[in-house]
């Protein structure tokens, strides 16, 4: 459903527990990225409450 919402391919997979294959690569984006999932999740919430 969230790539129906063009929600962001990387974030996806994060939010499933996929870990990226470059660890260090992946220590330096999660600070980036926490805020994008923050919203992710809470996207994903809304459509809940909803259906």
């Amino acid at each position: 459903m969230m790539n129906e919402r063009n929600a962001d391919d990387a974030d996806i997979e994060r939010a499933l527990a996929h870990t990226p294959k470059d660890k260090v690569k992946a220590a330096y984006d999660r600070s980036e990225r926490l805020q994008r999932q923050r919203d992710l999740f809470q996207e994903w919430a809304d459509l809940l409450v909803v259906l």
